[in-house]
């Protein structure tokens, strides 16, 4: 994960985290998932090989990236290293 994702979401957490109020009905919070379901929905995503999801959102965003940077791990692992003829080191050496 990119060092910018990573404070993003780091930075997601902590507003999420200071905009939780008390109510008569509960604590009034962003709606953000966890960082635990956020890591079970990746690891979800990249299990399956999913390289398309569908996310409905109500709050900042935070679940989405996490989605999106597992569709994309997904993808990029399915394309995997190709190899363009018979050469071994890529140089056309053997």
């Amino acid at each position: 994960m990119s060092d910018a994702l990573t404070a993003l979401l780091a930075e997601l957490e902590v507003f999420d985290r200071a905009t939780t109020r008390p109510s008569r009905i509960g604590p009034r919070r962003m709606l953000n998932i966890t960082r635990d379901t956020g890591e079970f929905r990746a690891a979800l995503v990249k299990a399956t090989n999913a390289t398309r999801v569908l996310k409905i959102g109500t709050s900042n965003g935070y679940s989405t990236l996490g989605l999106a940077r597992a569709v994309r791990s997904s993808i990029l692992t399915s394309l995997g290293p190709k190899l363009d003829g018979p050469f071994i080191d890529g140089e056309g050496g053997a």
